[in-house]
């Protein structure tokens, strides 16, 4: 309930008596749920696991705004340091020690993670996408699209089965096999054009990263429009109308997204989207500060990973090696 936190956060701060330095840290981090801020999160756990050593939520939040900030060395060492976590979570603890694993480039000791993970629940619906992510990463292309038929079978009744074809192509593209993803993602389109025209529309964004992933520019547009046309300050939705439009060769309408994100510079999605459209005209400066900026204000690894074919293009730069690929 956020409006009542706010009104009993408002009212600590503008009450006569002080609190406490451990009790200002705890509304601070209190206040962190409904209003996501990772720099927050990370100066009220350093109060209180200063005072409190090891208490397991506090370790965890300090792990979640550490990753948030994108610091993943930093956040393995905490998560891998703490006992308690692991004894109070140890599912939810190796989780999030192969996503670090992933983004550290340690592929085979993710690989082995998410083995771990699958004899402590084999019926989590989420650990194919996880393994067929490490595979990918380690180049075992022919493994990746094995394990995708076989979890077809499973998914192919339901609404994830689009969404599982969208995963395992771009992972296969993020990681250098264009063509192998360039697959999977149109038989994802296919499969969700297939689908009733309502759960299109319930899955916009499903809709339109499958077709950005399968190249197919055009129709990317018209996704990407009728998501605007439902909320014309969805930033994302705007950055990839602007993507999908200069690569179908459209530049003015790539420069009229542009101009518009730039009318907010304090946004992380919105310079987000300058950044792929920088990368996009050749400005690499331009791309690179963006980049950073959206980086540090809450951009998170997941978006990055998505679409990190985008920034092919800059990969030889050290800078942006340093952003994408962090303490490697």
């Amino acid at each position: 309930n956020c409006p009542r936190a706010d009104s009993l956060a408002n009212a600590l701060r503008h009450s006569s008596q002080q609190l406490a330095v451990g009790d200002e840290a705890l509304v601070k981090l209190g206040n962190t749920v409904c209003h996501p801020d990772a720099h927050a999160a990370y100066e009220a756990t350093s109060v209180l696991l200063q005072a409190a050593p090891g208490v397991p939520g506090w370790v965890d939040s300090r792990v979640g705004a550490l990753m948030t900030l994108y610091r993943p060395r930093e956040a393995l060492a905490v998560l891998e340091s703490s006992d308690e976590l692991k004894r109070e979570d140890l599912f939810g603890w190796n989780n999030r020690r192969m996503f670090l694993l992933h983004i550290l480039g340690r592929y085979q000791d993710a690989l082995q993670a998410t083995t771990e993970l699958r004899l402590m629940n084999p019926d989590d619906p989420f650990l194919d996408r996880y393994e067929m992510r490490q595979l990918a990463a380690l180049g075992k292309v022919d493994s990746v699209e094995k394990l995708l038929e076989v979890r077809l079978t499973k998914t192919n009744r339901s609404g994830l089965a689009g969404e599982d074809l969208l995963f395992a192509g771009a992972e296969l593209k993020s990681h250098g096999f264009r063509e192998a993803g360039l697959r999977a993602c149109n038989r994802g389109v296919e499969w969700l054009a297939a689908r009733p025209s309502g759960e299109r529309v319930r899955a916009k964004e499903t809709w339109a990263m499958a077709l950005v992933c399968a190249e197919r520019w055009n129709e990317a547009r018209r996704a990407f429009q009728e998501r605007l046309a439902a909320d014309s300050l969805d930033h994302g939705a705007r950055g990839g109308l602007g993507a999908a439009a200069f690569r179908a060769g459209d530049r003015a309408a790539a420069d009229s997204a542009d101009q518009f994100l730039a009318r907010y510079e304090l946004d992380h999605r919105a310079v987000f989207g300058r950044a792929v459209l920088a990368t996009l005209r050749g400005d690499r400066e331009g791309a690179i500060r963006s980049l950073q900026w959206a980086v540090d204000h809450g951009v998170h690894w997941g978006e990055l990973h998505l679409i990190s074919t985008d920034f092919a293009s800059l990969e030889g730069d050290s800078r942006v090696q340093a952003i994408l690929h962090p303490n490697r």
